[in-house]
């Protein structure tokens, strides 16, 4: 379903192939294995899930970004939505990931492509400032509670107007008003997408 519908797109097809050469030898999975071997996070913080390249399209596109914009992932892993929103957008990214591999393979990645907006930086989303971005992208579908709270209290920053797209759960109901609750496939099924703006 996804190369039908994004197939005719060249961005999608230079994505697909310099995803496939920078995973060639060392897989996703084995990445973050590793990361969560070495990381001081909750296991649960670092179970491996990805976002589609065509969910990531459809919620950029239901979220009506465009090249002004900001994206911040939140624990990017692959960086899948950075990536699709710097490709087919022309928007400005930022993904912040704890996990040195998957840093370097986005990197690997940018640079093959020519994505000079994405900024890949390696940093525990916990801790330390978070950028200033219109659209925030989270993916905490398992993390401990105690993240979360930690987590929410880092989206202080957020200005208002701001847009959140958060998966399994809403964000804070003091911060954040929810626009739209569906439901969007991601590797591990199903999921439901919150997306939210600041007030």
């Amino acid at each position: 379903m996804e190369r039908e519908v994004l197939g005719g797109y060249s961005w999608y097809r230079a994505l697909r192939r310099a995803y496939t050469r920078a995973y060639r030898w060392r897989s996703p999975i084995w990445i973050s294995k590793m990361g969560r071997r070495d990381s001081k996070l909750p296991a649960d913080d670092l179970i491996y899930g990805e976002t589609p390249v065509l969910t990531a399209f459809q919620l950029l596109t239901l979220a009506g970004i465009d090249h002004a914009d900001h994206v911040v992932e939140l624990g990017g892993g692959t960086s899948v939505f950075s990536l699709v929103a710097t490709a087919a957008f022309g928007c400005r990214a930022t993904t912040l990931e704890i996990v040195p591999g998957f840093v370097a393979k986005t990197r690997e990645i940018t640079a093959a492509l020519g994505l000079e907006r994405v900024r890949v930086k390696l940093q525990n989303i916990l801790e330390g400032a978070l950028p200033e971005g219109t659209l925030y992208y989270i993916t905490g579908t398992t993390f401990s509670e105690e993240s979360w709270r930690a987590l929410q209290r880092q989206l202080a920053v957020a200005p208002v107007g701001a847009k959140a797209i958060s998966l399994s759960s809403p964000l804070d109901a003091k911060a954040w008003r929810v626009e739209s609750r569906s439901t969007f496939p991601f590797s591990w099924g199903d999921n439901t997408v919150y997306m939210q703006v600041r007030i």
